[in-house]
């Protein structure tokens, strides 16, 4: 598209036929992707001979009247509202173009068509709850669209994974000082119990989140508590299949919630978010004192039969050379070996699985003799 051409397709952002105003910023969102070879063309232009008395703008800003004229169309009809919204997200992957966005008046547009409840922006105008504290809320009680019937908010998934991302996100995600310190108020408390939701967006979001807060290491204690956040068992049941429920003797040092799962288990479907949740149990094994609640809690035999069951060769890698050789325990014949002691342990992890599979193929031969014999009966 040409510059002038463009130039009159913006002119069509602001006309007065609603279905111009839709049909203008349909035409304008893919040009606000951000590998649009021609995105450049809604850039202020920048020359030497710039009036002085407008406001200078960094390099890499979009023209003022784009964006004020999608900022209003925000509040136009729902479809033209949708192209608009997309079109900001797209323009605000670089600095200059937030710092365009960041007006007061603008921000708070967009948080009540969010939320769209009475009773939460009579909160919003009468309380000094943070702001951060009111997304959470959002995100918490939006899956059952208790607060609009039309959005269940599942992208906010992803702030909180950006957001746990920084020290200061992680220390207000699980609650520490100056933030709030009980564990029933932190945000991490509200969000641990979506890690097997339906929504891949949500989960996901969540999956990263914990393994974030996870580098926390002076909370590890707090983390695994059951008196605290728990942790175990929102990271072990994704890992876990209808397999896991075979031994009900066995199941009785895992965690509460991880005993007696029904045949219609299913395990996480993603292998990369496979891997966050291993990761995040390497990252909770820093410290000795967390190996053994996780030795107590046998993880290590929720791992051995994940890795009997793992279908990606990447994840069952991880599982053998980062998880195993800290949470698993050295057999009686190699507990003597020193720093070897660990590689050996691996090897006879590798032995106990054969004998599974071995035993595994024993009980269906014998199955298949029985068969046999009944038949035999029978003529």
């Amino acid at each position: 598209m040409a510059l002038d051409e463009m130039g009159e397709l913006i002119e069509f952002l602001h006309d007065r036929n609603p279905e111009v105003r839709r049909l203008a910023v349909h035409g304008l969102l893919p040009y606000t992707a951000a590998n649009h070879p021609q995105r450049s063309i809604l850039n202020v232009p920048h020359t030497p001979t710039q009036d002085s008395t407008e406001p200078k703008l960094k390099p890499g800003s979009i023209k003022p009247a784009i964006i004020e004229d999608l900022k209003q169309l925000t509040e136009d009809q729902h479809l033209t509202a949708h192209d608009a919204f997309s079109a900001l997200i797209n323009l605000s992957d670089t600095p200059p173009v937030v710092e365009q966005l960041n007006d007061p008046d603008f921000l708070s547009v967009i948080f009540s068509t969010i939320i769209e409840d009475q009773a939460l922006n009579s909160r919003l105008k009468k309380s000094s709850t943070p702001l951060m504290d009111l997304l959470i809320e959002l995100f918490a009680r939006g899956d059952r669209k208790q607060i609009n019937p039309h959005a269940n908010f599942d992208f906010l998934a992803s702030v909180w994974a950006n957001f746990s991302a920084s020290g200061k996100g992680r220390d207000y995600i699980v609650g520490i000082a100056p933030y709030s310190t009980a564990t029933n108020e932190a945000p991490l408390f509200h969000l641990a119990p979506f890690t097997e939701h339906p929504s891949l967006i949500r989960r996901g979001g969540v999956i990263s989140a914990i393994k974030n807060c996870c580098f926390a290491t002076e909370v590890h204690s707090k983390l695994l508590s059951p008196t605290g956040f728990n942790l175990l068992p929102a990271i072990l049941l994704p890992l876990m299949g209808p397999e896991s429920g075979d031994d009900p003797e066995e199941q009785e040092d895992f965690p509460i919630e991880c005993q007696l799962l029904g045949p219609d288990k299913q395990r996480e479907s993603d292998p990369n978010l496979r891997i966050i949740l291993i990761e995040s149990l390497i990252l909770l094994a820093t410290y000795p004192t967390q190996r053994e609640i996780m030795r107590l809690k046998k993880v290590y035999r929720i791992v051995q039969i994940l890795h009997l069951a793992e279908t990606s060769d990447n994840v069952r890698l991880f599982l053998f050379f980062q998880l195993l050789k800290f949470i698993f325990p050295v057999a009686p014949s190699v507990s003597n070996y020193g720093k070897t002691g660990s590689l050996l342990s691996i090897f006879y992890f590798i032995n106990q699985e054969q004998q599974l599979k071995i035993g595994k193929k024993d009980d269906e031969s014998v199955d298949v003799q029985e068969e046999e014999d009944d038949q035999l009966v029978e003529v």
